[in-house]
C-alpha cells in the first residue's frame, strides 16, 4: 500500500479507570478508527468539533468497534474486555 493512512485506536472509559473501585461504567474501543482534523465553529459559540469513525478490518467483518456496559468495573475487568473483547463479570 503506498499512501498515507490514518489510523489510530481509540479507548474510552466513561464511568473511570479505578484499580480496586466496582463501579458502574461504559467502555467504548475503536480497534482501528479514522481521526478528522479538528474544525473549530464560530457560528453561535465557539466550538471545536474532533470527528471519529470506525474501521473495520473487512466489509462483511462488523468489527468496526466493541462496547462494554456493566454496574461493576474495574480496571482489571476493562483490560480484560480490551484484550479479549469480554468481561467475567461476577
Amino acid at each position: 500500500m503506498t499512501g498515507t493512512v490514518n489510523s489510530f485506536k481509540i479507548q474510552l472509559m466513561i464511568g473511570g479507570y479505578y484499580a480496586s473501585n466496582m463501579v458502574p461504567g461504559v467502555v467504548v474501543h475503536l480497534p482501528a478508527a479514522h481521526l478528522s482534523v479538528p474544525e473549530l465553529q464560530t457560528e453561535d459559540a465557539m466550538g471545536l468539533s474532533i470527528e471519529f469513525k470506525g474501521i473495520g478490518s473487512d466489509m462483511a467483518a462488523g468489527d468496526e468497534v466493541r462496547f462494554c456496559m456493566a454496574p461493576n468495573l474495574n480496571k482489571t475487568k476493562i483490560d480484560q474486555f480490551l484484550t479479549s473483547g469480554f468481561v467475567t463479570l461476577v
